[in-house]
């Protein structure tokens, strides 16, 4: 079952030989991570975070 909890404003991603963050449209991913993303392939429990400005209101509300 797919709920529906917020809205995705904008994407970032690191790539290599840039500093900050690099604004997408899209996202290519796979079971190693962000295919052109600095940190794919280096640790797959910290290399996606998804989010949004609605999420970060519904964990204060349940913090």
């Amino acid at each position: 079952m797919t709920k529906n909890v917020g809205t995705i404003i904008t994407l970032f991603i690191s790539q290599e030989g840039t500093k900050g963050r690099v604004e997408k449209e899209t996202l290519s991913l796979d079971e190693k991570g962000i295919t052109s993303d600095k940190y794919y392939n280096k640790d797959i429990q910290r290399s996606i975070l998804i989010t949004s400005i609605q999420s970060y209101a519904l964990a204060e509300e349940h913090h």
